[in-house]
């Protein structure tokens, strides 16, 4: 798939969900590599769930999803059923901290990143809410804090919330 991709250049792909067909690391890091600029400017929506991913694939993302990346453009992202781990979490939590990450979902149900992955995925939010010029304490929509899932957790306890103008979907 990768090398059609490359070979097709396909400039209208918007979405692309590959869940379920055991990519592994290596295989979404060789789709990774033969994306050309063109069609990953134009992916919207990648979904990656229940391929067995780990910390390699997560780091392979995280690349692509930094300022220089390829994968600038996404705005959903989904991982969910995937063996990421701390490690997968820490990765991923460094291009969230950017103001420039444009990803309004991000599913990470059932990967087993811990709650240390969880508060490093939270703490990157947070300081992505800091230091964008829209960021207000109000709790709104797509808050950081409030657990990301909808039942309540962590947003209740009396913790500061933020807003992320962007991240407006997150499933831990």
């Amino acid at each position: 798939l990768g090398q059609l991709l490359a070979l097709k250049r396909p400039r209208y792909v918007r979405r692309l969900n590959l869940s379920g067909n055991r990519l592994g690391d290596s295989g979404v890091i060789a789709l990774l590599d033969a994306l050309s600029a063109e069609p990953a400017e134009a992916l919207l929506a990648l979904g990656l769930g229940v391929n067995g991913l780990g910390v390699n694939a997560a780091a392979a993302l995280a690349a692509e999803l930094s300022p220089s990346g390829r994968l600038t453009s996404l705005r959903e992202l989904r991982l969910g059923g995937n063996p990421l781990g701390l490690g997968g979490a820490l990765a991923l939590a460094a291009p969230l901290a950017k103001a420039s990450c444009r990803l309004s979902t991000l599913h990470l149900g059932s990967t087993a990143i811990g709650d240390a992955g969880g508060e490093a995925i939270a703490l990157a939010l947070v300081g992505t809410c800091a230091s964008m010029p829209s960021a207000s304490g109000d709790g709104g929509d797509g808050g950081c804090g409030d657990g990301g899932g909808g039942d309540g957790e962590g947003g209740d306890r009396g913790e500061p919330r933020a807003e992320v103008s962007a991240l407006k979907s997150l499933q831990v």
